[in-house]
């Protein structure tokens, strides 16, 4: 049987999965304001930017039975990937904020979990 922790993991995951992603539409008038105010919007990047780490972290703290990997791994591949990003477009400091969101669930869910 598993244990509750697991149980709680797994809808934690499978939510945020689920959840519909966000989307605007603006118009040509003002698509430049909208841009800006896109940013600060929790969208369906952010969800992915959280969601990966929060996957990648839970399968590095179970894979090794330990709470630092499950944190330092997604955050290190967060932070690689928006210092890959700073080449094309730009570094994005909120897409890291939404890494370590993710880094620190996984950090939580695998001390919960390896109990």
């Amino acid at each position: 049987m598993r244990s509750p922790s697991v149980c709680w993991a797994s809808c934690l995951i499978v939510a945020l999965l689920v959840v519909p992603r966000v989307s605007s539409a603006a118009t040509a008038a003002d698509s430049v304001a909208a841009a800006a105010s896109a940013r600060l919007r929790l969208g369906a990047d952010k969800w992915q930017h959280a969601s990966l780490a929060l996957s990648l972290g839970v399968g590095a703290g179970l894979v090794t039975r330990r709470t630092a990997p499950a944190v330092v791994v997604p955050a290190v591949l967060g932070l690689a990937k928006e210092l890959r990003d700073t080449r094309h477009t730009r570094f994005d400091p909120l897409d890291l904020a939404a890494d370590l969101v993710g880094a620190g669930l996984a950090g939580w869910l695998v001390s919960r979990i390896e109990r």
